[in-house]
This record gives C-alpha cells, structure tokens and sequence, in this order.
C-alpha cells in the first residue's frame, strides 16, 4: 500500500469501566486515549492509542504531546520504520488502522476468558459468566481473597459436574503473593483444574520465583513484565515461565506481537493474548489479528 496519500487525524477520549480495574500499581475507573483517523481518498479507517498507566513505557501526556507537533507524513515514517523509537500505542494504533484498510475481516470466531474480581459478588458472577457460556475463568486472587476464590473454584466444579462440562482456572495475583503467604494456597489448589497462574510473586524476587515454579503442580505466567521483544527475550533464556502473556498496545503493535509470538513457540513455550482494557477500536483490532493469524483456536485474555 502506497502510505504517501494517508492522513492523520486524532481525537482525545474517555471512557468509563464498567467495573473499575485493580493492577499492580494502580486502579482504575476509566480509560484514557486517542482515536487516530487514517484517511485516503476512498477509504479511512481507525486505530487506538491508549498506554497503560504504570504498565506502558510511554504516558498520555508524551503522546498528546507528540501528536500535537507530528504531521502525517512524519508519524507515518516512523510508523514504517521498525527500529525507530515511536511510542508502542501510537504504532499499535497505525496498525490497527491500517489492518483494517488492507481487507475484510476474517470469519473465525475469538475465544476469550471471563474475568472475575474477588469481591462480594464474585459467586453470583461466576455463575452469570456460566449461564453466558463461559467456560475459562481467571480470578483476580490475593492473599486477603483466598478463602473466596476457593469457594468460587468449588462453585466451579459443583457447575461442571452438574451439566457434564469441563472448564478450566487461571489465576491472576499482579505479583501480590509473598513467598511465605502462597504455599498453604497453593497447595489447596490441586483439585482444580488450573491452567496456569499469573504474576503470582514479585519477578524481582528471582530465587523466590524460581523456587515456587519448579515446586508448583501446574504452569507459570508472566503477564507485567512482557513489555518488549528484549525483556521477552530474557525472560526466555532465564526460563522464567510456561506462558507468557502478550498486551499489543504494550509491546507496540501487531507486527511486534507476532515477533513474540514465534519466539515464545520457538522456545516450546505458550502464550496468550490480552487487552488492556482499550475502547470498542482497539478491541474489535485485537479480536480482527486473533481471527487472523491462527490464534482464534485458544482461549485468550
């Protein structure tokens, strides 16, 4: 595709959670970006960039201010570039774009897990999450929320058994365990059927972390620390994890992403792909590249 023709036009939003968003860092209540608008003479189309605060290496103000002194041609030279220094979300929300300007969307079908904070209403949302027909859970799990997440895990199999179904568990704890605090939890968790559990200890910690993975009865996931094809590689050669968690918007885009798709498999690791909780845009992207490059067959988030 000739980009010489393409304009950029942008705008600013806000949107609100429906549930606000507990990180490692910081929690959330809305979502904060910018719809990019690439423009020829007989088509347009539209990308997201919207970073992660305390996740993503660049900050909304960095990207309103570049945005504000960058012209079309300028951004999408950038854009083209592979080593240039252009912000992950901007070149995730080019590409995003320009996915879009380059055919139909494909057909397949996206499978994703549903989410579940541990609260007061976790039970009734697991079986809401069942009755949709959700069968891959992953539980936001800290150490003050055990006790309720192993009584959703029991309300899990009790539904399983019922309706002849199997499902399976991820666990998500942003690197909030303790070394001391996870192994009473973790050895309760063998009569379930969890997939993989991510974050579960801080990665600084490498002694504790690789001590609890090689006692642990099932895999390991790093989500936070997947920022770049460099820290990715690390991570591969110190055999850190059996997933690996990838957020485009955080790694810089599609191009990137299927870059670190390929390492992980070359390794005989797994992944998954996840959100960062974008807008309508930067979700039906991420869903169009996972019908797309062979992913929709996994259950993803």
């Amino acid at each position: 595709m000739d980009n010489s023709g393409i304009k950029i036009s942008y705008a600013e939003f806000s949107r609100a959670l429906h549930t606000p968003f507990q990180g490692a860092k910081h929690r959330f209540s809305q979502r904060l970006g910018f719809i990019l608008r690439l423009e020829t003479a007989t088509d347009n189309a539209y990308g997201e960039a919207s970073p992660l605060p305390g996740t993503s290496r660049e900050s909304l103000e960095e990207i309103r201010s570049f945005l504000s002194q960058t012209d079309s041609f300028s951004l999408l030279s950038l854009w083209e570039d592979s080593q240039s220094n252009l912000a992950p979300s901007l070149r995730m929300a080019i590409d995003s774009a320009m996915m879009t300007m380059k055919g139909t969307p494909p057909k397949n079908t996206v499978k994703s897990n549903a989410v579940i904070g541990i609260g007061d209403d976790a039970r009734e949302k697991v079986m809401a999450f069942w009755a949709s027909g959700f069968r891959t859970f992953k539980f936001k799990v800290m150490p003050s929320t055990t006790v309720q997440c192993l009584q959703c895990l029991e309300l899990l199999r009790d539904l399983s058994k019922s309706s002849s179904e199997n499902h399976s568990i991820r666990l998500d704890s942003n690197h909030g365990f303790q070394q001391s605090e996870i192994v009473d939890f973790a050895s309760g968790l063998s009569a379930y059927p969890v997939e993989y559990w991510e974050d579960p200890i801080p990665l600084e910690d490498r002694w504790a972390w690789k001590y609890f993975r090689k006692e642990s009865k099932f895999p390991i996931a790093i989500d936070e620390s997947c920022d770049s094809l460099d820290s990715l590689d690390s991570l591969l050669e110190e055999n850190l994890a059996d997933y690996f968690i990838l957020k485009p918007t955080v790694l810089g885009g599609f191009a990137i992403t299927e870059k670190a798709i390929r390492k992980i498999l070359s390794k005989g690791k797994k992944y998954r792909i996840t959100s960062t909780f974008e807008a309508e845009v930067g979700m039906q992207a991420i869903i169009r590249f996972l019908a797309a490059n062979g992913s929709a067959s996994l259950v993803h988030g």
